[in-house]
This record gives C-alpha cells, sequence and structure tokens, in this order.
C-alpha cells in the first residue's frame, strides 16, 4: 500500500497532498490564452502585483489549479518587467521567486513532473541569489525580510524536488534532497512545522525502502513538532515547548541508534488514544502536519503486519475533516478502505473508497483519481464483482498511461515502476472472466513502456510514427507473430504466487496457462527470482557478480534436476501449442528474474536440451521486437538507397581466395566461398584490448583487468573470415572504437564486461577497451551504458562477447544496462551473456556462429548452429548457454 504526503506549508500556508502519478495538463484550445488577457486585466487594477500571489493562493486552497497556475505564471510575468532602483529590483525577484515555486509545485501536483523538477530547480536558484543579494544589500527592514523569507523558501523547494523524486521512485535522490533542506534548519520552534514535514518525507522515503523502524524514527520526530508548538495553548492548554531533546534527536537519521524503538512506539500510539490530541485546539498547520503523520505511521504499521495499523488511519481520518484539504481526506478515506480491503471486509472498504473518489474527482487529480480506481478495482476483486474490478482497473490504468508524456527516460522509467500494481490487478480480473486476449494486451501494455518511448523517439528522423506511441492491440500482437514466422511467448509474474503464459502462434492462434508458482518454490518465503539464482549457481556453475563459480566434476552431458524443474514451469504448460517442427523459432517475452533464464539449456523430461528443438530469441516487449523490426528494415532501406547511388555494394570486401584461421585447439576454420550478406559489412571487429585499470574494491588502489589471450584469437579468427583487420591491444583504444560505431553494420567486441553503475548515473555495465593516449582528454577506457546511450548507431548486429553483457537492473521495464542501451542507439539486434562467460569456449562458440550467419540471413539460427556445434565439444551449458539474442532475428 502506496501513500499521500504533502507539500511543505510554510510559504503561503498552503496544504496540499502529493499523487501518485503524473497528470497532463488538458486544457480547451485558447482556454490559457483568455484566462492570462483576464489576469493581465486584474493586474493593472491591483495597485501591486503581489496581490496576484493572494488569488493564485486562494485559487490553490480551492483546488482549482490550473486557475492558480495561469495567475502565478501572470504574476511572474509582471515581476520580470524591468525598472526600479536596486531595493524595488530585489523586490521583484522576490516575487517572481514566490510565482516560479508555486509554479513548480502545481507542476508536480498536476502530475508534470519533468516541468515541476525543471521549474522547481530555477526556484532554488532564485532563491539563493536572492539569499545572497539580500544579504550584501543594506541592512533594512525589506532587505532582512527577503533574506530570511528565501532561506525558509529555499528549504520547502528542495523538499518539494525532494518529494517528486520520491513519486518517481528515485530514493536516494529524494533522501539527498529532504536531508539538505533539514540540514538548513535553525532548529526553532519557527523551523518546527516545515521540520516537521520534510520528517514525514524523510520517513517516507525509509518506508519505501522497507526500512520501517527508520520510518518510524522520523515520523516520531515529526509528531514532537506538533506536540511542541502545534497548540496555541499547548496540548495541556498551558503552554508550548520546545520537543525534548530536539537538536539531538534530529540526529537520528545519521545515527539512529540514539532512539530507543519501544520509547518511540509508546510515544507514536499515544496519537490514537482518545483525548490525547485535539485537532480542533491546533493551529492549522499542526492539524495538517498530525493528519499527514497519522497517515504515514499507518502505512508503516500496515507494512510491518501490526494490528493498529487501522485506528492510525480512522485517526487520520477523523482529524482530516478539521483541515479543510479534500485531497488529505481523499488519501484519508483511501488508507481506511483499503485497511478494510485488506482484513477482507471488502464491501466496507468499498464505501470509503467511493468518497475518496468523489473528492478526487471534484478535486480534478488525476494521480490520485488513479490510486483510488486502483483501491476501488482491488476491493471488487475480492467480492468477486470481476466486471466492476475491470472497469475500475482500467479506468486507473488509463489515467496512470496519460500521465507519461514529457518525463524524460530515466524518470519516466523510474515512475513506471510504481505503477506496475494496476497492471497484475487489471490482468487477474480479465482472466477470472475468460479475456484472454485483453489479458494479454494488458500484459503487454504493463512492461517495457518507458524502453517502447525511448525507441519510437529514436525512430523519429526515419519514420512518420508518432513518437508517443500506443499499446499494440490484440490484432497487432497477432501480426507480430505472423511477420517474424515464430511463437511468441509472454510471461506476467502475478505477485509471487502465479505465472501467466500466453503463446501466440504465426497462425494468429493465442493459446493461455496459469501457473502456481507455490508447488515450484521450495518455501513459501522463496521467490522465483531466489530459485532462478541457486539454478545459475548449482545446475550451471556459474556466477553473479561477487559470487564465486564452481564447475561441474564431469565434463560430460548432464541431467540437471533444477533445468527441468524451469523446463516443467516454463515451457511444458504451453507445450502441447509449440511447433512440433525442429528449428521452429520461439521468441520469449521474460518479466522480472525470468529475463536471467538461459532458455537454450531448459531440459525436458528425457534430458534434451531446448536449443535442440528450437531456434530461440528473446525481446523485452512484443512491441520492442516490432520496433526493432522496423529499425532493421529501416537501416537496410537506406543502404540499398547508397548502394544504388554509389553503383556499388556497400562494404563489399575484396576477397581473397582462401581465408584461414587456427584455433588454439588446432581447428581450421573454412574459407567462405562467397562475400558475406551485406549487413555484415563493415564490420568492427575488437578483440583483448589494452585494458584499464578499475577500482575492484573502495579503498583500493585501481587494478588493471586481466588479459583476454582467447578473446584476442576470436577477433582475429572472425576478422579474417570477414577479411577485415581486428582491432587489438593498444590499438582498440575508446575513442577509436567510439568514432567507428555508427557507421558499422556489424560490431563485435571480445573484452571484458563490468556489471557496475562505476559512475553512479543510474544506468550499469560497461565494456573494456584500450584507455586512450594520457596527454588526450578522451577515454577512460570504460565504455559504460550511458555513453552508448548517446550514441547514434547504424548497426544491424552488436555482440558483446564479454561476462555479463545482458544482465543490468531488472525493473518493470525490462534490463536496464548494456543492450537496451544498445537497441536505444539504434541497433537492430544484440547478442549478450547472462554470466561470467569462460575465455575458451566463448572464442570458439563465436567463431561458430560467423561461420553460420555466412549460411543463413537468421541470427537466431546462426546461434543455435553454433551451439549445437559447440555441445559435441562443450557438453556443459555454462560454456554454449549463456549469450541470447535479443531484438531482430533476419
Amino acid at each position: 500500500m502506496k501513500n499521500y504526503f504533502g507539500f511543505p506549508v510554510l510559504v503561503l500556508a498552503l496544504g496540499t497532498v502529493f499523487g501518485t502519478a503524473n497528470l497532463v495538463l488538458d486544457f480547451p484550445h485558447g482556454w490559457m490564452t483568455e484566462k492570462l488577457v483576464s489576469h493581465r486585466a486584474i493586474a493593472q487594477t491591483f495597485p501591486q502585483t503581489k496581490q496576484l500571489l493572494e488569488v493564485g493562493q486562494r485559487q490553490y486552497q480551492q483546488g482549482q489549479l490550473r486557475e492558480a497556475l495561469v495567475t502565478y505564471q501572470t504574476a511572474q510575468d509582471q515581476y520580470r518587467q524591468p525598472g526600479g532602483n536596486a531595493l524595488e529590483q530585489l523586490q521583484r525577484q522576490d516575487g517572481e521567486a514566490a510565482a516560479t515555486q508555486m509554479m513548480g509545485l502545481i507542476y508536480a501536483r498536476l502530475g508534470q513532473y519533468q516541468l515541476g523538477l525543471e521549474t522547481l530547480q530555477q526556484a532554488a536558484a532564485l532563491h539563493q541569489t536572492l539569499i545572497e543579494r539580500a544579504g550584501k544589500a543594506e541592512k533594512n527592514d525589506t532587505t532582512l525580510q527577503i533574506f530570511f523569507r528565501n532561506r525558509g523558501r529555499l528549504r520547502s523547494t528542495l523538499s518539494f524536488l525532494g518529494l517528486i523524486h520520491h513519486r518517481l521512485g528515485q530514493y536516494q535522490k529524494a533522501l539527498d534532497f529532504n536531508l539538505d533542506a533539514l540540514a538548513r534548519s535553525g532548529r526553532s520552534p519557527g523551523d518546527y512545522a516545515l521540520d516537521g514535514e520534510i520528517f514525514n518525507a524523510i520517513g517516507m522515503v525509509y518506508a519505501s525502502q522497507g526500512q520501517s523502524s527508520k520510518a518510524l524514527e522520523a515520523y516520531y520526530q515529526a509528531m514532537q513538532m506538533v506536540e511542541a508548538v502545534g497548540y496555541p495553548l499547548g496540548r495541556d492548554m498551558t503552554k508550548g515547548g520546545k520537543p525534548v531533546n530536539f537538536i539531538e534527536a534530529n540526529q537520528i537519521i545519521y545515527s539512529p541508534q540514539r532512539l530507543n524503538s519501544k520509547a518511540i512506539t509508546d510515544s507514536l500510539e499515544k496519537a490514537i488514544q482518545p483525548n490525547y490530541h485535539a485537532p480542533v485546539r491546533m493551529h492549522p498547520w499542526a492539524r495538517y502536519l498530525f493528519v499527514m503523520t497519522l497517515n504515514n505511521i499507518g502505512d508503516t504499521y500496515a507494512q510491518m503486519g501490526r494490528s493498529q495499523a487501522p485506528f492510525f488511519f480512522l485517526k487520520a481520518l477523523e482529524a482530516s475533516r478539521f483541515t479543510q484539504d479534500q485531497a488529505l481526506e481523499a488519501t484519508s478515506l483511501n488508507n481506511v478502505g483499503m485497511r478494510f480491503t485488506a482484513t477482507g471486509q471488502a464491501t466496507q472498504a468499498r464505501e470509503y473508497l467511493q468518497k475518496a473518489l468523489e473528492l478526487s474527482q471534484k478535486l480534478g487529480d488525476r494521480a490520485l483519481q488513479a490510486k483510488t480506481l486502483t483501491n476501488l478495482g482491488t476491493a471488487f476483486l475480492q467480492m468477486k464483482n470481476y466486471s466492476q474490478a475491470t472497469t475500475n482497473l482500467t479506468a486507473a490504468m488509463e489515467a496512470l498511461e496519460s500521465l507519461r508524456p514529457g518525463l524524460s527516460d530515466d524518470n519516466l522509467r523510474s515512475l513506471f515502476e510504481t505503477q506496475t500494481q494496476t497492471y497484475e490487478l487489471l490482468q487477474s480480473a480479465l482472466i477470472a472472466q475468460q479475456q484472454i486476449e485483453r489479458a494479454l494486451e494488458t500484459a503487454e501494455r504493463g512492461r517495457a513502456r518507458a524502453f517502447v518511448e525511448l525507441l519510437a523517439r529514436r525512430l523519429k528522423p526515419l519514420d512518420s510514427t508518432k513518437t508517443n506511441i500506443q499499446p499494440l492491440n490484440i490484432a497487432q500482437i497477432k501480426q507480430v507473430a505472423k511477420t517474424q514466422n515464430a511463437t511468441l511467448i509472454a510471461y506476467s509474474l502475478i505477485g509471487n504466487q502465479t505465472l501467466y503464459i500466453w503463446a501466440v502462434k504465426p497462425t494468429g492462434a493465442i493459446a493461455f496457462q496459469s501457473v502456481d508458482l507455490s508447488s515450484f518454490l521450495p518455501s513459501r518465503r522463496s521467490t522465483l527470482a531466489d530459485y532462478i539464482e541457486r539454478v545459475r549457481f548449482d545446475s550451471l556453475g556459474v556466477r553473479g557478480r561477487g559470487t564465486p563459480g564452481k564447475r561441474p566434476r564431469k565434463e560430460q552431458r548432464t541431467t540437471s534436476t533444477d533445468l527441468q524443474q524451469l523446463h516443467r514451469l516454463l515451457i511444458e504448460p504451453i507445450a502441447a501449442h509449440l511447433p512440433q517442427e525442429p528449428g521452429s523459432q520461439l521468441i520469449f517475452i521474460p518479466q522480472g528474474a525470468l529475463f536471467l533464464v538461459p532458455f537454450a539449456a531448459l531440459q525436458n523430461a528425457s534430458g534434451k536440451y531446448l536449443i535442440e528443438q528450437y531456434t530461440i530469441s528473446i525481446a523485452p516487449s512484443i512491441q520492442v521486437l516490432e520496433l526493432t523490426q522496423r529499425q532493421g528494415r529501416k537501416m537496410n532501406q537506406e543502404s540499398e538507397i547508397r548502394s544504388q547511388k554509389s553503383g556499388a555494394r556497400i562494404g563489399k570486401p575484396d576477397w581473397r581466395a582462401s581465408i584461414e584461421a587456427t584455433r588454439s585447439s588446432g581447428k581450421m576454420i573454412a574459407s567462405p566461398s562467397s562475400p558475406p550478406p551485406s549487413f555484415l559489412t563493415p564490420s568492427l571487429i575488437v578483440g583483448n584490448p589494452t585494458m584499464p585499470a578499475i577500482m575492484l574494491q573502495a579503498g583500493l588502489p585501481p587494478e588493471q583487468l586481466s588479459d583476454l589471450p582467447g578473446a584476442e584469437m576470436e577477433a582475429k579468427a572472425i576478422a579474417a573470415l570477414l577479411n577485415v583487420p581486428a582491432l587489438t591491444g593498444a590499438q582498440a583504444t575508446e575513442r577509436t572504437i567510439v568514432q567507428q560505431m555508427p557507421n558499422t553494420r556489424l560490431i563485435h567486441l571480445a573484452t571484458h564486461g563490468l556489471l557496475d553503475d562505476l559512475r553512479g548515473l543510474g544506468i550499469p555495465g560497461a565494456i573494456a577497451l584500450a584507455p586512450d593516449a594520457p596527454n588526450q582528454e578522451t577515454g577512460d577506457g570504460l565504455l559504460t551504458a550511458n555513453e552508448i546511450l548517446d550514441l547514434k548507431l547504424n548497426a544491424d548486429l552488436v555482440v558483446l562477447s564479454a561476462c555479463d553483457t545482458g544482465r543490468g537492473r531488472i525493473t518493470g521495464d525490462g534490463v536496464v544496462g548494456l543492450s537496451r542501451s544498445l537497441l536505444s542507439a539504434g541497433t537492430s539486434s544484440v547478442i549478450v551473456s547472462l554470466w561470467a562467460v569462460p575465455d575458451g569456449p566463448t572464442a570458439t562458440l563465436m567463431v561458430e556462429f560467423y561461420q553460420a550467419l555466412l549460411k543463413t540471413p537468421n541470427k537466431a539460427q546462426a546461434l543455435r548452429q553454433a551451439m549445437l556445434t559447440m555441445l559435441q565439444q562443450y557438453p556443459a551449458p555454462r560454456d554454449w548457454a549463456a549469450f541470447v539474442l535479443i531484438g531482430d532475428v533476419q
């Protein structure tokens, strides 16, 4: 259960509730212009423009967010007018800062997170400038007021920024902004109202990360503000006072052990005792802070499974009616309703949730509507009223989808991660009604949406497709299967209890199965992710990051019970609907931990690997598959056009009579009888570059990565096969490789792959290349996933013959790492690895792959043929099953 929390109220004494999703402003045509004209007329009638701030404040308090936004924009324009002496200019900038801050807050409430972030960053810069200017100006009442006012505004703006990042799921950024805001506190009674709200924001971050004890400590501090100065005459009708040991206790954010957990719990639970608190006697800001804190305590108690959670929600609902804040009341109603649902009382829950929906609709707060509709859908699911559940959950899904345009990729990706529950619930409601195809559409709409939007934006210069691309409908999904001449197998994880599987045949026929995961997992506490990681370690002898690998005792083909178990879970439920012809194409659409499954190595009951039966590839979503195919088709068309203009085939090599290379095993590579296909030329082949030095452990000096002689032989063998030079050693500098990549159709990089987010930029993964010369201010030898994302590639295929290049951070948007960056940068397909691959067998596999690729235009078939050949020499799956093809197979 997710809660809402408010923005600080000090700046203009405004209380509000911040929703969980975006809301796009949908003004009628001409509406904004008309309102701006009318408010400019109002401004001329007021003696001072600052009265527009008062108009905006009233509109904001009444929930008229769009009108308030226009008013503040008008005030901002007025304050930016030049003229006046130095003091008047300072006052104008002060008014501009106030208007800008409120515009950022409103953008955030309306769900326009990107605009909210940008506008609040502008406001923070204005506040800082005013603090500095007022501090240097001649001291008088006006300059002192501006100085102290903007110190407070800067704190609240920092907290606003933290709250937006929290809603985007960027918890560390949220914590950093709020800790910064808290560190600027004067720790005096005048700061306690804002401090209390900042403590709530900090507690929400900890709660979202599962750190319940830290969250409660933060809420305890907030409740101390209410007790100390929240009552004009004191809680005991005498006088206000400072919280006990406030300064020392404030340091719990950095030293949580200073506060006793039982003492905190006892203090918090006093708040729900009858007559202990009387909101009617509180300051207005304290009522708001009190309700906010009660809701958040209740949410954390619910996460911890404590029975007192409903009492906090009920107390919050009772107190919310004294705040005159309808959004806060709707939040409290939501929380009470969801607790009734959690205890099996869905009928009672519906009454509270219907009231919450009415309030959110009255406010026009689409984010709050989406939350409430999801909660209502959950209640109807419990009541087995699947039709009403579908209606509410569909409305919630559509609300969430209308809120995303305008966000950057990283913000959209993290926001989408917070919205997946609605899609899972809707799938459950549809499956309960046997609406298999609609459920598949919903599953597809609920995966890799940020990836789809990113690919669509990259395709826009080549295609007339709109950037705001629509999800695929069932007819389009069937068409993808037909075009690919493949059976699509889509998985959807519903919580940790159920796995849905669809098989979409090239004919358009769709089969479905639901699998109960409890019968496959070792215990109730086990997750599918835990089980898959154990299979990778125990049965394959491979390792993840920081985990020592082990090798099977016998170097021969073995049957693994775990690999057979995964086959029973993932393949057997739909086996009857799979093609019977050997080598037929299967395209898997995994979700979550299933991205780490080596599908090629799954074994049936007789010990036969899946790769022996089928050609295999994967895709993050069916729509990503369709877009990568479109990308490849465009590249081929452009290649043909360039070829016709030049009168020659692009990149046609001058082939010699025979080309051969010697492998360490003594095996000879057969000479090709004809030039390679056009998608293999021009080619960029890299192997065993002079390795960079990296810090392998914090506090230790950097160490140079180990040499890879097998990778060098691999690159030279492939280069000889394609009649192109291989870049090895000091030749393979980062600068050289990056310069050549945009003009290359085939890129093969045989080197070290790194799984870490080495520079803390949000996308893990890097490829090791040779560092540039010391006198050049260029690459450090690590080509990161973030740097790849900024390239404009035209490659038909990129092969990362390195460790862990197919791994990354698993999210609702798929695997965020090297493969995603390469596809987003313009590549139509990539081959990457799922674990730390052995040097020698990998080199052999890659040479076999290119030999097969010269004979077939299907990259997945070539990879299958290479794996089948490897089975004869290297029976253990760890030596051949790590690599997967992602994207367009042709």
